[in-house]
């Protein structure tokens, strides 16, 4: 005879499957079931291999929330140091972004022009790309005036996916 397996929703997260050997006891607010059965046969060889391989997946379980736990905390003061550039509303140079990537700015703009977000003439962006971009006019020493093509922070957004599915790694922190 075949298992049939029941789907039981756990903390609003995907639906995980559960034995029907499982779903004989109480169940747990959030669907899980706590307590086996009281007449439960432990000398049957089927149920100490049910609760050997339920005993397996709580260990795998645990073992990948704390995976996951540690990888959140690795990762809090890049997601707090984005957001407040993202939430500040401001752009940055081009060479600043390529800092991050280890490369110089001229380095930077090649991947810029090869994958067609920004023209190679005018620094200009092209179509699809326009809010990645904002051209600044900025005074030099001299007192002379020149546009310069500054990155948004939904431009930074879009880059950093960009050259991540590039294959590009992240070297150093923006300050």
């Amino acid at each position: 005879m075949a298992k049939t397996h029941l789907e039981v929703p756990v903390n609003a997260g995907a639906p995980e499957t559960v034995d029907p050997a499982l779903a004989t006891g109480p169940a747990h607010p959030a669907g899980l079931v706590l307590d086996p059965p009281l007449d439960l046969d432990t000398d049957d060889p089927e149920i100490l291999d049910l609760i050997d391989r339920f005993a397996q997946g709580t260990r795998l379980a645990v073992a990948q929330a704390r995976r996951a736990r540690a990888e959140l905390e690795l990762t809090r003061p890049r997601a707090r140091k984005y957001l407040r550039f993202i939430d500040s509303g401001s752009s940055v140079y081009r060479r600043e972004l390529a800092k991050q990537f280890g490369m110089t700015q001229r380095e930077f703009d090649g991947v810029l022009r090869r994958k067609a977000v920004v023209w190679k003439r005018e620094w200009l962006p092209r179509k699809g790309y326009e809010t990645w971009f904002e051209q600044v006019r900025e005074e030099l020493p001299n007192g002379r005036f020149v546009r310069v093509l500054k990155v948004t922070p939904e431009g930074v957004d879009g880059i950093m996916d960009l050259f991540d599915a590039l294959g590009y790694v992240v070297v150093t922190e923006a300050a």
